[in-house]
């Protein structure tokens, strides 16, 4: 039988880690064992350390290895662990792994077993941590799980199984076998074998990485009798055309700011995106929840977000959509200058024409009959085109009673107005309001792996890039501190650039104008603008910024954008138009939408400006 740590696609190595630690904890515990984790030490990392308590100085080191089942441990894993007791003084060591051992580590292991040190070293392979589960009451025996399925369906349906910890919890899954051939598969819970039944949950556990996640995991729900209420429910899954087109996806996934890196050319979103901690405005405890919370629309279904410009709000809310998406709930995306009324009837009309854009054509079908699976995402409140203060009351009175979940971001220009004034807040009861927070130091680290793991997730060694990892991350700390630099993701990633780079002294006491300035000469120098362009190109998007300051705008459409660039070439410097626009857009220092352009990010424009 197989174990597997599943996470998510996109997902940093260190979660895989971090859920096979939380199942170390709890045998440990279960064994009346305080248990700490994330511990630092000078020039090493460890997982988990443990001291008994009846006896303190009963000191248990455990290190955890979440690998793939091709991913053998080798020898160096064996004697890193010998190192680390011998120089830690420790009375135990642990090692828990979801994988077997290769050749050269099973031989170290064999020799530690038979020597004179043997009862100071346990080694925990996939068999043998199963049986531990078992024996803890962790999991219940994979051979009753198994009968329940079987006495349904006869045991010749019933392949092999598998034990995968998740986020969710602990699951056996079971090969459904048709003419001797995997089909599917069938979920029961780990701690007790009853069979899953959860539409929501079924899904989240598809879309981990776990060996069968080409299989559709809906044996459960066709193949017993018990759950034919579910399959004839009028929220069973979404059909093909409830997902999010390819078109739209790959705009989600743009990151909006040209970044580069060693290991790939183009970086998309989800490459570099670390769910931000959001803290609770109402709450005087200060209480911080994990953006990723949000994905839970049962606990959070109404929520207003507020964050400063480079907070990541739009990178946030682009992530949600596409994870809601992933777990069958139909997330529609609204930019708040595009919502011109409150009444009901206009409102589902821009919602069912942003639908069409970013899933598909309704035909017969409408709305309303999936309004329990709709997610409104309402980006940009503070630029909502209703301006009259007893229309934006009204607004946001339809908003709420009239739909189930619905998340709404904002900068923190509006935070004073909703919060202080009763005829706003008074019409959003049952929302909760939260603040984006900056990196804290477990979300820094975090970036710092995914950074380092872009392009070769699975041949980085987890000894190679604990040791890049802290390397890294001593450097960003020494720069965001001794300059004072929010830490914002997009601040993050172009110090982590600038550190790949080995020019993170170019930034020496800079001023934030500095900083963009960088961003922009990146950007610039990743497309085919030559270093003599350089000054054209500052001098044109300087004319451009301030035609937008002076006539007021924010966006030109296409005829608009090339009288500007007729004016500018005859006082200037004459450049083809789609020459330079092409650069322009490829180095997403402008975007172009529906032959509507705009500067790609309000610091750019500032600059210029």
């Amino acid at each position: 039988m197989k174990i597997e740590v599943a996470i998510k696609d996109g997902d940093s190595p260190k979660q895989r880690g971090d859920l096979l630690e939380g199942l170390a904890k709890k045998l440990l515990e279960a064994q009346n064992y305080e248990v700490e984790t994330e511990i630092r030490n000078t020039g090493m990392e460890l997982d988990l350390l443990c001291k008994h308590k009846a006896n303190n100085s009963k000191q248990i080191y455990v290190e955890c290895k979440a690998y793939k089942e091709s991913n053998k441990i080798q020898a160096d894993v064996i004697k890193n662990i010998v190192g680390i007791k011998n120089i830690k003084n420790y009375t135990e060591v642990w090692l828990i792994s979801t994988s077997e051992f290769g050749k050269d580590a099973k031989g170290l292991k064999d020799e530690i077993e038979s020597g004179n040190q043997a009862k100071d070293y346990t080694f925990y392979t996939p068999e043998k941590l199963i049986q531990a589960l078992q024996t803890s009451n962790t999991a219940i025996n994979v051979g009753i799980a198994k009968n329940r399925i079987e006495e349904t369906l006869g045991s010749n349906k019933v392949g092999n199984s598998t034990l995968i910890i998740t986020e969710y919890g602990y699951f056996y899954l079971f090969e459904y076998l048709k003419d001797g051939v995997t089909k599917d598969v069938f979920v029961t819970y780990a701690n007790n074998g009853n069979i899953v039944d959860e539409e929501k949950l079924l899904v989240n556990l598809k879309n981990t990485d776990t060996s069968y996640k080409d299989f559709q995991f809906k044996s459960n729900l066709q193949l017993f009798p018990s759950h034919a209420n579910i399959i004839n429910s009028p929220t069973v899954l979404l059909d093909n055309k409830f997902k999010i087109n390819e078109s739209y996806a790959n705009k989600l996934d743009d990151t909006g700011i040209k970044f580069t890196h060693a290991n790939k050319s183009e970086l998309i979103l989800s490459d570099i995106f670390v769910y931000q901690d959001l803290q609770d405005i109402e709450d005087n405890k200060k209480i911080k929840i994990n953006a990723e919370k949000l994905l839970d629309i049962a606990q959070y279904p109404k929520c207003i977000i507020f964050g400063e410009e480079v907070s990541g709000k739009t990178a946030l809310i682009c992530t949600l959509q596409k994870e809601l998406n992933a777990i069958e709930l139909l997330p529609i995306f609204i930019d708040a200058k595009d919502i011109k009324s409150s009444d009901l009837n206009k409102f589902e009309q821009q919602l069912s024409k942003n639908f069409t854009k970013q899933y598909a054509e309704l035909g017969n079908d409408t709305l309303r009959n999936h309004y329990k699976k709709i997610v409104i995402l309402i980006d940009n409140y503070e630029s909502l085109a209703i301006k009259k203060f007893e229309f934006k009351s009204k607004f946001l009175e339809m908003i709420n009673q009239n739909f189930n979940n619905v998340l709404i971001f904002s900068d923190d220009s509006t935070e004073m107005e909703i919060m202080t004034k009763e005829e706003l807040k008074g019409k959003l009861e049952n929302f909760k309001f939260f603040k984006i927070k900056e990196y804290g130091y477990k979300l820094r680290d975090k970036m710092i792996e995914k950074w380092l793991s872009i392009g070769q997730k699975e041949l980085i060694h987890d000894n190679d890039l604990i040791e890049k990892k802290d390397e890294v991350f001593k450097k960003l700390e020494t720069v965001i501190g001794n300059k004072f630099i929010p830490t914002y993701p997009l601040y993050i990633i172009t110090l982590l650039q600038q550190i790949e780079a080995g020019t993170n002294s170019n930034l020496g006491g800079s001023a934030y104008a500095e900083f963009y300035n960088y961003l922009i000469i990146q950007a610039m120098g990743s497309t085919k603008i030559k270093a003599d362009e350089l000054d054209f190109y500052h001098t044109y998007l300087s004319y451009v910024a301030y035609y937008f300051f002076t006539h007021e705008r924010r966006e030109l459409e296409r005829f608009e954008i090339e009288k500007v660039h007729e004016q500018y070439s005859a006082e200037y410097h004459k450049k083809s138009f789609s020459l330079v626009y092409d650069n322009l857009i490829s180095a997403k220092l402008l975007k172009e939408n529906n032959d509507s352009y705009s500067f790609g990010h309000n610091y750019i424009y500032i600059i210029f400006m």
